[in-house]
This record gives C-alpha cells, structure tokens and sequence, in this order.
C-alpha cells in the first residue's frame, strides 16, 4: 500500500486537524548515487500528492479548507561529484524549498527574492494556519513565514 493510500485511509477514518507525511526514500536514492532511481521516486512522490490532494477535496470537511506543506528536510550539494551529499561544508546543502498551498495562502507563483526564510520558521507557519501562536509553544522560534500567509 501506497504511503498515500495509507494516509487518504487515515484522513477517512481519523479525520485529523494535521498529518505528517515523510516520503524520505528520495535521499536513500541519492546517497546511492542512483540518480535515476531518484527520478523515479520523485515521479512517484508526485503522483502520491496529487492522490493525497484529491482525497482531501473529495471530503467536505478538507475541501478548500487545507493548506499542505511541501518542503524537505535538507538541501543536497551542488555539482555531479557531491549532488549525493549534504552535510557542513558542502555548498548547497544548506539550502531547502517549500511549498504553501491553501485557502489561506496567497497565489504567488515561486518567489526567491524574498527575506532569508529557515526551516525553524515551518512549524511557526504550521501553528498560524491553525490559529495559533508560535510563541506560547516557543518563544524563541523563528517567526511564520510572512509570504506564506494571507496578509489580514
């Protein structure tokens, strides 16, 4: 089964307020330098979120009402010899992206000329969407990620 079909399982039967999803293979793949097999993963690990998304907008309670976070866990190197690796000292790897999809995020396409966002700035992003304060669960975490959110 699926890690999607799994979690559209979840989603009917639990009907959660936040799922977490690590689809991590990607990285085995590439610290076994089989860039194709990476290829292949990420194909699938579309098609697993566009499974995910439908099932959430097949559900009236999820429907227009979900944000989904897109993001990883940490940047790789930059050139054919350390595309594989990551770790300090390695130009590239310090580097991550994020997707914000919902009602409550604007549409703006990708942006990169935007203030240093870090990955310490997620889950204060997670904890507004959900219409709470960052700084009663932490005060010293880093702030919501402003072009993530719709601006009241």
């Amino acid at each position: 089964m699926s890690p999607s079909t799994k979690a559209s399982l979840i989603i009917r039967k639990n009907q959660p307020r936040i799922l977490w999803l690590g689809l991590g293979q990607s990285d085995d793949w590439a610290h076994a330098r089989r860039y194709d097999r990476l290829l292949d993963y990420l194909h699938l690990a579309d098609g697993l979120l566009a499974e995910l998304w439908s099932t959430l907008q097949s559900i009236d309670q999820y429907r227009d009402k979900t944000t989904l976070i897109i993001t990883t866990d940490h940047g790789r190197g930059l050139t054919p010899k350390n595309w594989t690796d990551h770790d300090a000292g390695i130009e590239g790897s310090e580097d991550i992206w994020i997707v914000v999809i919902g009602p409550d995020t604007p549409h703006k396409g990708e942006l990169s000329a935007t203030a240093p966002v870090h990955q310490s700035d997620i889950a204060a992003t997670m904890l507004q969407l959900l219409g709470l304060d960052y700084r009663d669960f932490d005060p010293d975490a880093g702030p919501p990620i402003a072009a993530a959110i719709n601006a009241e």
